[in-house]
C-alpha cells in the first residue's frame, strides 16, 4: 500500500491531497 501512497503524491502533486492520502492509508493499517 506503501508504494500506492507514494505514486498517488506525485500524480496529485498536491501536499494536503499526499498528507491526507497518507493519513488515510495509516488508519487503514491500524485497522487490519
Amino acid at each position: 500500500m506503501g508504494k500506492n501512497v507514494v505514486k498517488h503524491c506525485f500524480d496529485a502533486k498536491e501536499v494536503i491531497g499526499c498528507f491526507m492520502y497518507m493519513l488515510i492509508d495509516e488508519i487503514d493499517i491500524v485497522k487490519q
